[in-house]
């Protein structure tokens, strides 16, 4: 328990901590009134059962001579007025404390889930070849509350009925010492039994939950985004029994430590309820009179009130904790001690000035393999691209046209070799300088469901959005007169989810719209017009052909007669350039150039 403490406050900020320690200092207060509370009810009992007692009892003497009052009957009446003033202010703290918890816990979860947010998308891109994005949308949107509600709030209340219970313990201990151990020894040995019975089997059934949680998460993700295949294919049979399999375990897991932390409640109350029957007897063979007793017994009854809820409360919070605990090590390790270091998103204000290139670009002994590969990609890959000018990349699948796009984008990180940018070198701390004067037209276009002119000028903020630089990309793209004239709300039209609503070709020229937007000095084609039928294809060249002389241009092609228009090609292979030339010069004097392109031409 001490590591999972560790842990949690491990996740906390600086400021969360500080937080923490005033919560905790509000805990201790209300503690200390909680066993007022408790106290007061026993000399209001005393003098019910014996009003003669206010004579014989020195404090109470002094309290009834101080007040100035003339009965004993008057003297309940105040010390009823004020038992009942404390126990309202006791319960009134209690409430203040719990909502203060309450919201300290919730409001977490929000800044839980954006830090880790924060944290995936600041990671390189390598770090997504890697992993299932889905269980990345798990981990923010379902397991950060479930950590709330299985870790941070029963760890917090459980503190706060540990705190509550060890000051009752230290009453009872002074109103009797050998009472109090033995009925601290009783309920500790009999919660102690039962969490050690269970343990093993809340942590083994708690990483059950986790996984097949991620599970259940993964194939609604796959089933959604493939939807279309699963259509055509009749599969869907196969997504849904697979994510109820996942979903029935979850849910047997969360059943099996609701069982566990709830069923001791039970029995307990037996035990709570037969030990005021022992407390009873052990007053009556001390040989104590009705006189004292009656005051104990109520002492013990009320503190047994407010003991017996805390003891559940903290049996159930380290049992929920227990069982969230593969879950609260998953996060420690997403948050804290994963290899990858958490950067600062930056937010749109902080966009860099953009850097030119005025001369060339060039390629110096570049190597690449992919993590957890030995195979090198690219090897030794040397290449200069002039400013200005329209370059082609070929080469068969594998050949690495992708991977040295993905690596002048600072996608990936080169293991040998440099780039350099008119004699200066691309590194960490000009990169986001470079991407801002690039524009990149993958072949798979995301888009988002919002309308048209937010999916042109992704990433900027509705009310900074330039109307004419969008329209004027799109024109460029050569989809103004679409939008205009075809969709019901021009460029506000809602595209929906991934554009469902446009075609290959259309969500294709809002990419290069969008590449576009920033007026880029270097633009970057990866396979863009591949899903284009040939007529789009050639209105598209042809607007990105007016660029020529103006922009850097870099296209990898599947179609090589889109490479005509280069100035220059360089066909790959095996990791390095084999030739360059324009298209004319590679097919009379490149071999494996003549053939690829002759292969394609029969496809």
């Amino acid at each position: 328990m001490i590591q999972t403490a560790k842990q949690i406050f491990g996740l906390f900020s600086a400021r969360e901590r500080k937080q923490v320690y005033w919560l905790f200092t509000g805990m201790v207060i209300r503690g200390v009134f909680e066993v007022a509370g408790v106290a007061s009810i026993m000399p209001f009992i005393a003098v019910v059962a014996n009003p003669e007692i206010i004579q014989t009892n020195s404090l109470l003497f002094s309290c009834y001579q101080f007040l100035g009052l003339e009965s004993a009957r008057s003297f309940l009446l105040v010390l009823g007025v004020v038992v009942l003033g404390v126990i309202i202010l006791n319960n009134g703290l209690s409430a203040f404390t719990d909502w203060y918890l309450f919201r300290f816990t919730w409001l977490r979860g929000y800044s839980l889930s954006r830090r880790l947010f924060a944290k995936y998308l600041s990671q390189p891109y390598s770090f997504f070849l890697g992993v299932n994005t889905a269980e990345l949308g798990a981990n923010i949107l379902n397991e950060v509350g479930n950590y709330m509600k299985g870790i941070l709030r029963p760890f917090m209340e459980m503190a706060a009925r540990l705190i509550v219970c060890l000051f009752i313990f230290i009453l009872i201990l002074m109103v009797d010492p050998v009472l109090a151990v033995i009925v601290g020894l009783v309920l500790g040995s009999a919660y102690s039994i039962i969490f050690i019975m269970v343990r093993k089997k809340l942590v083994r059934v708690g990483r059950e939950r986790v996984f097949n949680n991620k599970r259940q998460f993964m194939f609604i993700n796959e089933a959604f985004g493939g939807v279309k295949d699963i259509k055509v294919k009749g599969c869907e049979s196969y997504f849904l029994e697979s994510f109820s399999n996942h979903s029935r375990k979850v849910n047997m897991n969360q059943a099996t430590h609701e069982i566990v932390s709830q069923i001791p409640r039970y029995a307990l109350e037996v035990v709570a309820f037969g030990g005021i029957l022992l407390i009873t007897l052990y007053f009556v063979v001390n040989n104590q009179n009705t006189e004292e007793t009656i005051p104990l017994m109520a002492l013990y009854a009320f503190a047994g009130y407010r003991l017996m809820p805390a003891l559940q409360r903290v049996f159930a919070g380290i049992t929920t904790v227990k069982f969230n605990v593969a879950l609260l090590e998953k996060l420690y390790d997403d948050l804290v001690l994963s290899s990858f270091p958490a950067e600062t998103v930056r937010s749109w204000e902080d966009t860099p000035e953009p850097l030119p290139c005025r001369e060339k670009i060039e390629f110096r002994d570049i190597s690449y393999s992919y993590p957890g590969s030995e195979s090198l990609v690219l090897k030794k890959l040397n290449l200069h691209i002039e400013a200005n000018t329209t370059i082609g990349l070929v080469g068969t699948t594998g050949a690495g046209k992708t991977t040295l796009v993905d690596i002048l984008l600072g996608l990936l990180e080169v293991k040998r070799g440099a780039i350099f940018v008119d004699g200066r070198q691309l590194g960490k701390d000009v990169y986001r300088n470079w991407l801002a004067n690039i524009g990149y037209v993958p072949q798979h276009i995301f888009l988002s469901d919002q309308s048209i002119m937010n999916n042109i000028a992704l990433g900027v903020p509705a009310d900074e959005i330039s109307r004419e630089k969008v329209i004027r990309a799109a024109s460029i793209a050569n989809m103004h007169e679409f939008i205009e004239h075809e969709l019901p709300d021009g460029y506000d039209t809602v595209i929906g989810e991934r554009g469902v609503r446009l075609s290959g070709g259309q969500k294709q020229r809002i990419g290069i719209a969008r590449a576009l937007y920033h007026d880029p000095d270097i633009l970057i084609l990866d396979e863009a017009t591949s899903s284009l039928d040939n007529i789009t294809e050639n209105s598209v060249m042809e607007a990105i052909q007016n660029l020529a002389g103006q922009k850097t241009i870099i296209m990898i092609a599947h179609r090589l007669t889109t490479l005509e228009c280069c100035d220059v090609i360089h066909f790959l292979q095996g990791g390095v350039v084999i030739d360059s030339g324009n298209f004319v010069d590679l097919q009379e004097n490149c071999a494996a150039f003549r053939e690829l392109a002759n292969s394609r031409n029969k496809n």
